[in-house]
């Protein structure tokens, strides 16, 4: 991983207790299949809204935050990463 990523590893580690008693957390990364440019993504969700952080090696970010759209109960992420959902 790269030192953005390995830093985000570390910030979600020393920070889980708060993330937990903020939402439901998931945090994923892209496999080690030899990509130049990992990343990983972190959500928190705390119905009805969520916040997004999807974060790649070269150091580049995005960040959402707001309302889930009405009647939308789950978030399903796929690649770069591998998938996974949030219920």
């Amino acid at each position: 991983m790269s030192g953005y990523l390995d830093r985000l590893d570390r910030w979600i580690q020393q920070h889980q207790g708060l993330l937990q008693a903020s939402g439901r957390v998931h945090h994923s990364k892209s496999p080690e299949d030899g990509r130049d440019n990992k990343a990983a993504n972190l959500v928190v969700l705390r119905e009805p809204d969520e916040v997004e952080l999807l974060l790649w090696a070269s150091g580049e970010a995005e960040f959402s935050y707001g309302p889930l759209p009405a009647g939308r109960r789950h978030i399903t992420t796929s690649a770069p990463w591998s998938s996974s959902t949030i219920c």
